[in-house]
């Protein structure tokens, strides 16, 4: 349920697509891609067991200069196998590349993605805000040769990024108590 930054199967894809753009000196719009999706599965954040109702939209723009833009608006629900009680996960963010990928010596690329707006809110449904992340923030993701994800690194940001700030750890200090 912590949004480490994206699915890394959308950045795999996201990298084929900014290593075949061509430079323009105009910046076209080549790709547009808009997904919705709505799931339910089984998860276990933070160690707890329950059920993640999930409700995204995904609007992808690639234009010819390789810069990626994407909008996402996702809500997702956990509820606690054994309390019944839920936390709501809220976001609703634009996404641009911030250069062409880096491809570095050692087989791996970097990929530099600003996030503006609401990163992530977690608070109780139909109750207060627990933790949110909003603003500019700027991460620096690593790939390796395969497309996994080894490691991200914020490399700027603006506005409170409390969960950012704590590598993601503070999710769980306030998922725990919430659901428990």
């Amino acid at each position: 349920m912590p949004k480490r930054i994206f699915a890394a199967t959308v950045f795999v894809t996201l990298l084929a697509l900014a290593l075949t753009s061509s430079n323009v000196a105009a910046a076209p719009i080549v790709q547009h891609v808009h997904i919705t999706s709505n799931d339910t599965f089984q998860a276990d954040p933070c160690g707890i067991d329950g059920t993640i109702v999930e409700h995204d939209m995904i609007e992808l723009q690639a234009y010819a200069d390789g810069t990626l833009r994407f909008e996402i608006h996702s809500v997702q629900v956990f509820t606690s196998e054994a309390t019944g009680k839920s936390v709501e996960s809220f976001s609703s963010q634009q996404q641009t590349n911030v250069s062409p990928p880096i491809v570095n010596g050692d087989g791996t690329t970097t990929l530099l993605f600003m996030f503006r707006g609401l990163e992530q809110k977690l608070k109780a449904p139909d109750g207060p805000t627990l933790v949110r992340d909003a603003g500019p923030i700027t991460f620096a993701l690593t790939f390796d040769a395969n497309g996994s994800l080894i490691s991200q690194l914020i490399v700027g940001q603006k506005g409170p990024h409390p969960l950012a700030d704590s590598d993601f750890a503070l999710f769980c200090d306030v998922l725990v108590p919430a659901v428990s």
